[in-house]
């Protein structure tokens, strides 16, 4: 009886470890996302054109960090990688976590998106970690209370001088003119 105690005080502990390891790893692939707080803005995008459908993208983080990229087409595009907590993990965070993943360039017409110059940066690759990373578990595994949703992008028209917020609410990006040209462009777009 006591051998039989022993083993089961073992998987006990075992089990506890377990959850225990599990939820630090949760909450470690948490902290290294950011946080939406109420609609605020996740980077701003300003354009310089450089030539027919290619402009300089500039990049800059809350962080104040700063990313350039010559980026063609005739719309910017940034995708983001997107998680919200459901059930009892709400009280880890009420607000979704994000990472941004993606700068690309599009064209309006299919016929210069199959012809033109392709631009797409990864705006993960400084952030590679080396255990499996969250959002990839809970779509390959259907992770109860974490929804991580596809894609969650925004795309704007670019033009000389233009500027753009992006912001972050409770359903995905949204993208805000800044700047006149920023406003002109989006008028014309639509």
């Amino acid at each position: 009886m006591g051998r039989i105690f022993s083993l089961f005080r073992a998987m006990l502990w075992l089990g506890v470890f377990a959850v225990v390891g599990g939820a630090g790893l949760f909450y470690y692939q948490l902290n290294g996302m950011l946080q939406a707080r109420d609609n605020g803005i996740v980077v701003t995008i300003s354009l310089e054109k450089l030539d027919r459908q290619s402009f300089q993208a500039t990049l800059v983080f809350p962080d104040e960090r700063v990313f350039k990229a010559p980026v063609h087409g005739d719309f910017w595009m940034l995708d983001a990688r997107f998680i919200s907590l459901k059930g009892p993990l709400r009280l880890f965070g009420t607000e979704p976590y994000y990472e941004l993943e993606r700068l690309s360039g599009r064209y309006a017409s299919v016929r210069d998106e199959k012809a033109g110059i392709r631009s797409v940066y990864d705006l993960l690759a400084d952030e590679e970690a080396a255990i499996p990373d969250l959002w990839s578990l809970s779509q390959a595994y259907e992770l109860p209370w974490v929804d991580a949703k596809y894609g969650v992008a925004v795309y704007m028209p670019m033009s000389h001088g233009a500027r753009y917020a992006v912001l972050l609410g409770t359903d995905g990006l949204k993208a805000r003119p800044l700047t006149a040209p920023a406003f002109d462009a989006v008028q014309a777009w639509q």
